[in-house]
């Protein structure tokens, strides 16, 4: 029987490495715990407990703590964080991983009702028919703003009622409140017995600026063409003489099956 430091309620434990870690729910003074195992000999076993991370950002629900890429991962009001080590002094620190998708899950109501699963490699956190995902396959990115620490990439996808999870190696099954319990297999997503479409779209990389490569300028000049269904045109310089001299003539057609 063990006391963890205030009268807060503990809020769930999590497996760190070889330790336990014990989470309390969170304030302004929450400590996440850490307690390990040692043999004693003729003395028996001993649980010594020490405080892990003092000050730590507080969890909201025990059902989005879980482990992932080695880490513990776990939901807070202000993302979703983990527990991990600096790897010079190996102390145990918590920081965001959600930084791509915190503008939209903080938003959500009733977060303390979100609920979590992991599977292969991915972290998903639901929570009011939304579900926000942590991609552990793809390379994590480093930023700036989180003081050179890295986030995952992340998902969202819409309509997906779970409020509990139960994952298989090939399938991960969610119930939903009324009653019903659907399953994502490796290429599809069954409500009941009936497969549901599902859609995955992006935005230009450009946002507006053709011209743009991520953070950087593309060198010379870019001609941007309309899509016409079929158009050409013509590329001249026009020196300080006003001679014009053409260089390129291109085509740019629409492929259409007609």
């Amino acid at each position: 029987y063990t006391i963890y430091g205030t009268e807060d309620e503990i809020l769930g434990y999590g497996q760190y490495g070889e330790y336990l870690a014990v989470f309390k729910k969170g304030n302004i003074d929450t400590n996440i715990y850490i307690r390990s195992v040692q043999d004693l000999g003729e003395l028996g076993i001993a649980f010594p407990t020490s405080i892990g991370v003092g000050g730590a950002i507080g969890g909201l629900t025990q059902h989005t703590i879980l482990n992932m890429d080695g880490e513990t991962l776990y939901l807070t009001n202000q993302g979703i964080y983990a527990l991990t080590s600096l790897s010079l002094t190996n102390m145990k620190v918590t920081r965001n991983r959600s930084y791509f998708i915190d503008g939209l899950l903080l938003k959500e109501e009733n977060l303390q009702n979100a609920v979590a699963c992991t599977w292969k490699q991915k972290y998903f956190l639901c929570v009011n028919s939304r579900c926000y995902i942590l991609d552990g396959t793809e390379s994590k990115k480093y930023l700036d703003s989180t003081n050179n620490e890295y986030a995952y990439e992340c998902l969202y996808w819409d309509n997906v009622p779970a409020t509990s999870f139960l994952s298989t190696k090939d399938k991960l099954y969610f119930g939903t409140d009324d009653g019903r319990i659907c399953v994502f297999t490796e290429n599809e997503y069954y409500d009941g017995d009936r497969p549901t479409e599902m859609l995955i779209s992006t935005v230009l990389d450009d946002d507006g600026d053709f011209m743009a490569l991520k953070k950087m300028k593309k060198k010379g000049t870019g001609i941007l063409v309309k899509p016409y269904l079929k158009s050409s045109f013509d590329i001249s310089f026009l020196y300080d003489t006003y001679a014009e001299t053409k260089v390129k003539t291109a085509y740019a057609d629409i492929f259409n099956f007609n």
